[in-house]
């Protein structure tokens, strides 16, 4: 897990303001959902 991909993840839940899921975020950053789980759990 690169700390990029946890900025990058942060900001999307930043700009979009509402709640969002592993699969949702997942899309927005064009990321590998195992990745966004595991930042996630981090």
């Amino acid at each position: 897990m690169n700390m990029e991909a946890k900025i990058q993840i942060l900001e999307i839940m930043k700009k979009e303001g509402i709640a969002l899921n592993a699969g949702k975020i997942a899309v927005l950053t064009n990321l590998d959902r195992k990745v966004v789980d595991k930042a996630i759990a981090d």
